[in-house]
């Protein structure tokens, strides 16, 4: 008898194995091998989304060379102090090429109307220039408001998928491995090199029939085999879900696997409840009700944006007494003897 393993479907919230675009067309998952790209998302890209989306932004150029504390604008009109403790982003440096102060942010120390300059409360990486494009807000909503509703969003994500190809490597006579902390609590694949030798070709093949031996609270679980994979030195890639780290900073990363949408939706209605607290019942209708459309949104998204899940794998297989796991190719065929 031969068993072929072809269970490698990606899954979505719902455990479907399909998505639904924009223009509701259905659309088949793929194979799912734990490869991941960069994200393109950064929290400086989130609290600028987020604080347009809420509307509080006002968005301008800039007049004059500034430093790395200050922006000078001065067809800026608004009163000294006006944009004190509110939040600043650098969206474009003027020679477009994405050079920094592009892409970071900073809190309004001072504005000073007569001269149009905006002093920063800490320095940007770079110096801000003529023509560089930025987007300010007051702070009617300040800026750790933005980023705890961001956080708060991926709080109630759950989960998402996670690859570490750097944890564990195979030794001779050795079926258990500790596992890195992170993956002891939903661990869905474990894959192995088959070629050490170019770093371009590895081969990766999915491994079946593994099983973890859970330890305490706080200590590192073992990953179990019931044979010996292929050894001495190569590479395991495992395959895990684990709740998305907060962000705290302008270049941190979003996941990948995270849909614009199911962050910034969910942020804006943590955003617009943190103002109507504020203003204590004014316009608190007109609030209710943007706060009732985002909810509305949050449910679309959720349909229409999902996470991708892989499908759990490991104990997948029973191997009585007599029984040999060929680990030798792509494929893990297991064969009676």
């Amino acid at each position: 008898m031969k068993v072929i393993y072809v269970l490698k479907t990606l899954l979505v919230d719902d455990l479907d194995n399909y998505i639904i675009d924009d223009l509701g067309n259905y659309i088949e998952m793929g194979g799912w091998t734990g490869e991941i790209e960069v994200s393109t998302y950064t929290l400086f890209d989130l609290t600028y989304r987020l604080a347009r989306e809420l509307e509080i932004l006002e968005e301008s150029t800039a007049t004059a060379n500034g430093s790395s504390t200050t922006v000078v604008d001065t067809y800026r009109d608004e009163d000294d102090d006006y944009f004190n403790d509110g939040t600043l982003w650098l969206v474009r440096d003027n020679g477009g090429t994405g050079a920094l102060p592009e892409g970071s942010y900073s809190i309004v120390q001072d504005y000073t109307q007569s001269t149009g300059t905006i002093t920063l409360r800490s320095d940007l990486p770079a110096a801000t220039g003529l023509g560089d494009k930025y987007a300010i807000a007051s702070k009617r909503i300040p800026h750790h408001v933005l980023v705890q509703g961001i956080n708060n969003a991926l709080f109630d994500l759950g989960t998402v998928p996670y690859t570490d190809i750097t944890s564990l490597t195979s030794a001779s006579s050795q079926t258990e491995y500790t596992l890195p902390l992170a993956a002891k609590a939903d661990l869905r694949e474990v894959w192995q090199q088959v070629i050490t030798t170019d770093s371009n070709d590895n081969r990766w093949m999915q491994l079946p029939n593994w099983d973890i031996q859970q330890a305490n609270t706080g200590t590192q679980a073992v990953l179990v085999f019931p044979y010996q994979p292929l050894a001495p030195s190569y590479d395991f890639k495992l395959v895990y879900m684990g709740a998305h780290p907060e962000m705290t900073e302008y270049d941190d990363q979003l996941s990948e696997f995270v849909p614009l949408e199911r962050v910034l939706y969910p942020a804006v209605m943590s955003c617009l409840r943190y103002y109507k607290n504020r203003v204590r019942g004014r316009d608190a209708i007109l609030i209710d009700e943007r706060i009732a459309t985002y909810e509305q949104k949050v449910e679309m998204a959720k349909i229409r944006h999902p996470i991708p899940i892989p499908a759990r794998q490991g104990k997948i297989t029973f191997v009585p007494e007599g029984v040999s796991i060929d680990t030798s190719d792509a494929i893990n065929k297991v064969y009676l003897v």
